[in-house]
């Protein structure tokens, strides 16, 4: 679908005769408006015009209010200066008659997959995604946000387009990003808090507890949403035709280079071209591409009707440390720090060469799933992860055998599939009764 340019022009018109804007609920003087919003102002009507989903264009709040449900915004300064936005939904949905549950609301924490903005647990439709499943069945939801991504670019000394703001990797997203927030939460709750993280999100959630001890006596429960530590076996036969180009060399290269940032600067021109070319590619397609590399069979009951908003809410721009910080932990089978050079390894890690990260040293109460249909995390890996981790931890084989990697973000079904589970897992830890086992 070609967007003619006569029709740019007219939005560019359109904006100059409007006295004033919008800007989070907050009626902004022409006069203020800066050439940012001038544009977003613009791209809002080109989404009415072209008939694009709404939800593709909001951001992790708006989307929350979109669904009628209460929501805060809080800011997370972490020990290194970056400061986080994170949201709060602090009840049910406004139409919910049901009656509230009698036990005590969990402040529960949501870390996507790394880079992934938060509003990948609010961008599936209202009774599929998991941050409202959650609200609604009485917790204290909180939505954890990554350095970097679009409402978290902000530092107290160091300006976000500098190099220096990008330089960060997995272990800054363990040791202050998931800290931080954690501490955050609890101290404003004063409750023990419930942690989900999917993916490499559910690693990072493992190195803060790694890196930042004091944090696992604020935690009532970590949930390993298919958390990746090594992916030396699942991955090899997809990637092999990758070590043929030589990887490390390559990896080796961008870092001498000193090359920190990549992709799209603007969000506002990223969202709006990848919720345009949702709308133009058909959906299976669309879903081909979303789950390329992710499941070994099926589309893992993807859900098609929001492929134009899952692509405009996924990154556009990231942090090549953090993906060469990955590509060594599953090329190498390895968890380690990232490496800097041995002058910056000292000021960051306090050791000349980076260290590996011991698993057992996490005292908090686990509960580690894993799907079937995931190439991502197979059964191989999943259990050398397990075999890290302290005997005390509860694993759940997610049962349905459609649900790839990505499904817990992604997908339908998820309520009977894995969501109830979880919410009755808590409850009876709430209760203090025993964890159940489950191996299917």
């Amino acid at each position: 679908m070609r967007v003619p340019l006569t029709l740019t022009l007219l939005v560019l018109l359109l904006n100059t005769s409007t006295g004033s804007y919008t800007r989070r609920r907050n009626i902004i003087p022409l006069s203020e408006l800066s050439l940012f919003d001038f544009i977003q102002q613009g791209f809002h009507f080109l989404y009415n015009t072209l008939d694009l989903d709404p939800e593709a264009y909001l951001n992790a709040h708006e989307i929350i209010e979109y669904n009628d449900f209460p929501v805060e915004i809080h800011h997370v300064t972490t020990d290194d200066g970056y400061i986080l936005e994170v949201y709060r939904i602090s009840g049910r949905n406004r139409f919910d008659t049901s009656e509230p549950s009698a036990l005590p609301r969990s402040p529960v924490i949501l870390w996507p997959e790394v880079a992934f903005p938060p509003s990948m647990y609010v961008s599936n439709i209202r009774n599929e995604s998991l941050a409202f499943i959650l609200a609604d069945a009485g917790f204290d939801v909180w939505l954890g946000s990554w350095r970097g991504t679009e409402f978290s670019r902000k530092h107290h000394t160091i300006n976000p387009d500098s190099d220096e703001f990008w330089k960060f990797s997995l272990d800054e997203f363990g040791r202050y990003d998931v800290a931080d927030t954690v501490r955050y939460v609890y101290n404003l709750t004063g409750k023990k808090v419930v942690t989900m993280g999917e993916g490499y999100g559910g690693l990072s959630v493992m190195l803060g507890l790694i890196s930042r001890q004091e944090i696992n006596p604020m935690i009532n429960l970590n949930i390993g949403m298919s958390p990746v530590a090594t992916m030396n076996k699942s991955f090899n036969n997809n990637v092999q035709p990758l070590f043929n180009l030589d990887v490390p060399a390559v990896l080796d290269l961008t870092k001498r280079l000193g090359v920190v940032r990549a992709g799209l600067k603007d969000p506002i021109f990223a969202k709006f071209f990848g919720g345009l070319l949702a709308k133009s590619v058909p959906s299976e397609i669309g879903t081909k591409l979303m789950i390329a590399g992710m499941g070994k069979f099926g589309s893992g009951c993807f859900n098609h009707s929001r492929v134009n908003v899952f692509i405009a809410q996924a990154p556009f721009e990231f942090s090549v440390p953090l993906f060469i910080h990955i590509a060594e932990g599953f090329m190498t089978n390895v968890v380690r720090q990232y490496d800097w050079g041995e002058e910056e390894n000292l000021r960051r890690h306090g050791t000349a060469k980076p260290q590996e990260y011991d698993f057992k040293k996490i005292s908090s109460n686990y509960l580690l799933l894993r799907t079937f249909n995931d190439l991502v995390k197979n059964k191989v890996d999943s259990d050398e992860l397990r075999s890290r981790l302290p005997d005390s931890h509860d694993f759940y084989f997610v049962p349905e055998k459609n649900w790839h990697h990505m499904s817990y973000m992604f997908s339908t079904g998820g309520k009977a599939a894995v969501y109830d589970y979880l919410i009755d897992y808590i409850r009876n830890l709430e209760s203090g009764k025993p964890y159940r086992n489950i191996e299917l």
